[in-house]
């Protein structure tokens, strides 16, 4: 039993030193990858910040729009949206093998990073702002609930 042990040790550790000899020699590469992304994000929620009230709007109905339909009981295809999904993310997964090993298309790849970035930061300032909205208005529904609940009835 200690062997083993001893053995699932070297495994770990062998796996550690790896991971870290592939961070130490690629270290460049990867701060350059993650500076491109954060660019992305910082201007995906640039772009949902100064977006005029009117698109803030029809990004707002957009998202009501969808939950109410969840709330009445529409049913989604679960099956359809998973499987364009993968063919999506397969479709990327391929230009980006594809284009990172030539040298012309590593700034293909550093685009598609970029882009990625720049839907996460669009999408996470474009929810954020939805989420508060509908938790406040459902605290404020349950406090005027509870208002209604203590005030006597005359």
């Amino acid at each position: 039993c200690r062997r083993k042990m001893e053995e699932r040790m070297k495994r770990i550790n062998k796996k550690k030193q790896l991971i870290y000899t592939y961070i130490e020699e690629n270290i460049k590469e990867i701060i350059i990858i993650s500076l491109i992304f954060i660019i992305g994000v910082v201007f995906g929620i640039l772009l949902i910040n100064n977006v005029k009230d009117e698109g803030k709007k029809e990004i707002i109905t957009y998202v009501n729009t969808f939950i109410s339909n969840i709330k009445q009981g529409n049913s989604i295809d679960k099956f359809y949206i998973v499987k364009t999904d993968i063919k999506k993310d397969v479709l990327i997964g391929l230009i980006l093998w594809i284009a990172g090993s030539t040298v012309v298309g590593i700034p293909i790849v550093y685009g598609i990073i970029g882009y990625r970035g720049f839907c996460f930061g669009y999408t996470i300032a474009a929810t954020v702002p939805i989420t508060v909205t509908i938790i406040a208005a459902h605290f404020s529904l349950i406090f005027s609930e509870m208002d209604t609940l203590e005030t006597p009835a005359e």
